[in-house]
């Protein structure tokens, strides 16, 4: 019942509906979503930052395999898309937060700046959720603790190729590889670097598809979030 109310919670389901449906109080539904909460934070990991700080090339091996065949093997070694999104939120109160209106993010709202890398297959590895609305998505990912772990491991990461992909909106460092400027591009008369920037994007697409179905699958994305 726990599970159910939960999952009807994530799926957008009101409380209206589920106070009759399982016969439960307000309250009730709210420590019941809490408790569910935890159960999945203490039993799942995100694999990325396990398997970079125990240097587990076979599992970074498997992640960086799938990836190469969108580039026809001219990109080799990618362990993860990168990339940013934006989850509105009320406006936090002065009570909550010394500066709410930090949490007003570019787009025209409040928010919560979600950092996130997926695999081939769209599944999420890694998330970062503690940045607010207006920070930079270079600057919420080099505040990471995985950001930290891979300066740590640049040198053994760069021995064995492995490195991210994100969008012009990070620094290009050894471990992460982004797009050529629309200057670079335009002034590159061999067009080596648009073909470049189309492979990169052929990989790094598969953040932006996880981040679409992740909203249009769990409808509480759908409202503004408290």
């Amino acid at each position: 019942v726990k599970v159910a109310i939960s999952i009807r919670i994530l799926a957008g389901g009101s409380y209206l509906d589920l106070m009759p449906l399982f016969d439960v109080s307000v309250a009730r539904i709210y420590v019941v979503f809490d408790e569910f909460l935890h159960w999945v934070l203490k039993s799942f990991e995100f694999p990325l930052a396990r398997c970079i700080q125990n240097e587990d090339w076979t599992a970074l091996q498997a992640i960086a395999e799938p990836f190469s065949y969108g580039s026809n093997r001219i990109l080799s070694g990618i362990i993860g898309a990168l990339d940013g999104l934006a989850v509105r939120i009320h406006s936090p109160k002065l009570s909550e937060v010394s500066d709410p209106g930090n949490y007003f993010c570019r787009k025209g709202f409040f928010a919560l700046n979600i950092q996130a890398i997926c695999d081939h297959s769209k599944r999420f590895i890694w998330c970062y959720t503690s940045n607010k609305g207006s920070t930079h998505d270079s600057m919420a990912f080099t505040n990471s603790h995985l950001y930290s772990l891979l300066v740590t491991k640049v040198l053994a990461l760069e021995n064995k190729g492995f490195y991210l992909v994100g969008d012009t909106a990070y620094n290009l460092t050894p471990f992460l590889l982004v797009p050529y400027g629309s200057d670079d591009v335009r002034s590159d008369d061999t067009a080596m670097n648009d073909a470049f920037n189309y492979f990169l994007s052929s990989s790094r697409i598969h953040i932006e598809c996880s981040f679409g179905e992740l909203v249009r699958r769990w409808g509480i994305l759908w409202r503004t979030l408290q």
